[in-house]
């Protein structure tokens, strides 16, 4: 192998097992251990809709199964730089790993949503106020943000013709991103044109919660469609020999960049987690319902 791609290949695996298996879990860890010890079930019982041992089992089995992930993950690192045949080969071993270590994440949905159907399934606060305001979108996401999520979402969709009158063949590429540009792109008009409605979280957020809950659903939404308007239009002209790169570099990137997305996902849960109000979900607290 290329003595520096495979040491580069080396260094971004150890990073991604590093973060994905180990950093993050702990933190996590960190996190719920700390919620529990600052807001007890006892005393915030509306902050714990199913009962903290399930919660608490939950979090261990998930926490055991990426640590399982990330020692078998060491030692496909250790044994594809000794015996990969090649970098892509390597970078292979790295990127299948990697599917392997957000198969956990994968398996928690289910969980995820049974926890938000349990805080809205609450009983509601006994004062609690209407939502009379008729939100936009724009009341969320800034302008610049709409644009570029509509313009990346084009600009996909308007690179599978091309893609495919140079280079028919790699036709899966095509569907597959100028598809989920597609998708994402009906699913901003739908929310730009169309009524927009917030679902409640749980009926005991404070009024500043919820608008930052709400704000950061649509930054997500068109953060996506940016990120794969992009990344579509890239990977569709690369499938066309347009763009000229080596596929090694291309999975080095994947693997990063799904190590800053988890990365900053987290921070942005921890950060909130700080800012959070807490005192509504008191047995003897009043909930400050949103406007």
């Amino acid at each position: 192998m290329n003595s520096f791609d495979s040491v580069l290949i080396a260094g971004t695996f150890a990073a991604q097992i590093f973060v994905l298996a180990y950093y993050l879990p702990h933190r996590r860890r960190q996190h719920f251990e700390s919620m529990f010890t600052r807001y007890p079930p006892a005393e915030y019982p509306r902050l714990y809709p199913v009962p903290r041992e399930r919660i608490a089992h939950a979090l261990v089995r998930h926490w055991r199964i990426q640590g399982l992930i990330g020692i078998a993950a060491v030692f496909v690192l250790v044994l594809g730089f000794a015996y990969a045949s090649n970098t892509l080969e390597y970078a292979r071993w790295m990127l299948l790993t990697l599917i392997a270590q957000l198969v956990p994440a994968l398996l928690g949905m289910p969980w995820v949503v049974r926890m938000a159907r349990a805080f809205r399934a609450m009983p509601p606060p006994a004062v609690r106020s209407a939502e009379l305001r008729a939100w936009r979108v724009v009341d969320f996401v800034s302008p610049f943000l709409i644009g570029l999520g509509l313009a990346a979402s084009v600009l996909a969709i308007s690179c599978a013709p091309i893609a495919w009158s140079l280079q028919p063949r790699p036709l899966n590429v095509i569907v597959l991103c100028a598809g989920a540009s597609l998708a994402m792109l009906i699913r901003m008009a739908h929310v730009l044109l169309g009524p927009v409605t917030f679902p409640r979280t749980d009926p005991y957020m404070t009024e500043d919660d919820t608008f930052r809950a709400r704000q950061r659903r649509f930054n997500m939404l068109f953060l996506a469609a940016a990120f794969m308007g992009f990344y579509g239009a890239f990977m569709q002209l690369y499938a066309a020999h347009i763009v000229r790169f080596d596929v090694v570099y291309i999975g080095i990137g994947v693997s990063v960049l799904v190590q800053v997305i988890a990365l900053g996902t987290a921070s942005a849960q921890f950060h909130d987690f700080e800012r959070r109000d807490f005192s509504v979900y008191r047995s003897e607290g009043e909930a400050k319902v949103a406007r």
